[in-house]
């Protein structure tokens, strides 16, 4: 009885002298993730990245190397809206409108950002036919593409604590022709004649503006 007594004695020994090595092991050792020359997708749907890393343009980028003047440029890694918005410049005018065709036509399209803080209100929807059910009476943010023949656009129009609504038309005038129009968070398709397009954001009462984020995509 008294051998097999020590015999259990030892062997609890011997687990608890493993246990403690191994816990002892762990404390000591980390994970550090190499994601670099990898491409890990950040969609709309599930937006998180490791850390270290910021999703842009719908891809996880490493973050400390912004690219100025460039807020697409798959460089720029800076998780405020508002920063990316500062980079992109003003969009504010008809002639300040950005060709987004290239960037759009890619796989997955492109997001950029704006901030529409001090614009004026270019443009009013409510006059156009089938464009959205709000007078828009806010200042407004503006972006172009061209669309070729039996392109499909779709835009999706994301604001940070305003409310407004995106919309598609074939010139910067208020005679122009609404293509469509939508609410914020929701996509817009339309399919229009080949041509040059310019899509609007749009606030919904005089006094709202602020940052947000702008999906396009271009597809056949």
């Amino acid at each position: 009885m008294r051998s097999c007594f020590h015999t259990l004695v030892a062997a609890g020994v011997a687990v608890a002298v493993a246990v403690a090595v191994a816990v002892a092991c762990l404390s000591g050792c980390s994970f550090d993730a190499d994601y670099g020359g990898t491409s890990l997708a950040c969609p709309p749907s599930s937006p998180r990245c490791p850390d270290g890393y910021t999703c842009v343009n719908q891809v996880c980028t490493r973050d400390g190397a912004i690219d100025a003047g460039d807020a697409t440029d798959t460089r720029i890694t800076d998780a405020g809206t508002c920063e990316l918005a500062a980079a992109e410049g003003t969009r504010d005018t008809c002639g300040q409108a950005r060709d987004l065709t290239a960037a759009a036509s890619a796989a997955g399209g492109t997001r950029v950002y704006g901030n529409t803080t001090g614009y004026t209100n270019d443009l009013t929807p409510s006059t156009l036919p089938d464009c959205t059910t709000s007078p828009e009476p806010g200042p407004d943010g503006i972006w172009r593409v061209s669309v070729t023949t039996g392109q499909t656009l779709t835009v999706t129009f994301s604001p940070e604590g305003w409310s407004g609504d995106v919309y598609v038309v074939d010139a910067c005038t208020s005679t122009a022709t609404c293509a469509g129009g939508g609410p914020m968070f929701s996509p817009v398709s339309v399919t229009p004649a080949a041509g040059t397009y310019y899509i609007v954001v749009d606030s919904r009462a005089a006094g709202a503006a602020g940052c947000y984020t702008l999906d396009v995509a271009l597809a056949q």
